[in-house]
């Protein structure tokens, strides 16, 4: 039975933080489908989808970031050698992840959006950056980071001199979308919006599954042929922990904490609504 979680924007860093340490009991609590026979209190799901930022840097395939990282990643190679479909989208915070996530541990990793099918709905998943085509300096500086050029140096310079150039791009990367952070929640949920009008005129879908702007919400996407909602995930960086669950044709927000009930999406039609 499908069982598929989605997280966005959790910005780990050090791997003491509370927030991290969240994450990794989550993946401790989960395990994958060829377990299912074996006596455990974890939860079995059958996907995981990364949907960016899941870090606060990670470039390329440096033993920097794996070491720094390792705890976690064993969890996720965990998961997939118990058979869960693990998908990582590339965020502007985690870039050029192929050649480590995908080839060395074996997460399909995605560099733009794309449509998933989970039962009987269609998901477009994305990281949730080019969600505003306006803004033409961040839309620039999107492009240039994944050039072949930079995707070229990434690889061959040593790790000292990427992370210096990651952290570069990082600070840029955050003082553009701090600008989109400051603009009201109103705004936000009018501009997601619009870009899930854009979306549903190219993609026949049901659910648009987001993160990057930091603001936890669901938002009806206007489309005569049926209903479309497009949820943003937050980010982690604050009290509330927020992550899709969609379990057969359940589909919830789940917020971090033993005790918390789940929030099931509103199918009724309203503007928005933000998770509090």
């Amino acid at each position: 039975m499908l069982n598929a979680v989605f997280v966005s924007d959790l910005h780990l860093n050090s791997p003491s933080d509370e927030r991290y340490q969240s994450f990794l009991w989550l993946l401790k609590k989960w395990m994958g489908p060829k377990m299912l026979e074996i006596p455990t209190h974890q939860t079995a799901i059958t996907h995981l989808f990364l949907l960016g930022d899941i870090f606060d840097l990670w470039i390329g395939s440096h033993s920097f970031f794996v070491n720094k990282h390792k705890s976690l990643v064993n969890e996720i190679g965990r998961l997939l050698e118990e058979g869960v479909e693990v998908h990582y989208f590339e965020g502007n915070h985690d870039l050029h992840l192929e050649r480590f996530w995908q080839k060395r541990l074996g997460v399909q990793v995605h560099s733009e959006p794309r449509v998933v099918s989970l039962g009987n709905y269609y998901f477009y998943l994305e990281h949730g950056d080019a969600f505003d085509p306006s803004d033409k300096g961040y839309t620039f500086l999107r492009w240039f980071l994944r050039t072949p050029m930079l995707r070229f140096l990434i690889y061959s310079l040593p790790s000292f001199l990427v992370l210096w150039l990651g952290q570069r791009a990082s600070c840029t990367s955050r003082g553009y979308t701090t600008k989109v952070k400051k603009i009201s929640d109103k705004e936000l949920i009018h501009r997601l919006k619009l870009h899930g009008e854009r979306l549903v005129l190219q993609h026949d879908i049901d659910f648009i599954i987001n993160g990057h702007v930091h603001l936890p919400c669901e938002v009806d996407i206007p489309n005569p042929r049926k209903k479309v909602k497009s949820i943003n995930l937050g980010s982690w960086l604050g009290e509330k922990k927020y992550y899709l669950h969609v379990n057969g044709a359940t589909v919830q927000i789940q917020q971090v904490g033993k005790d918390s009930e789940p929030i099931p999406i509103n199918f009724e039609g309203f503007e928005g609504r933000i998770y509090s």
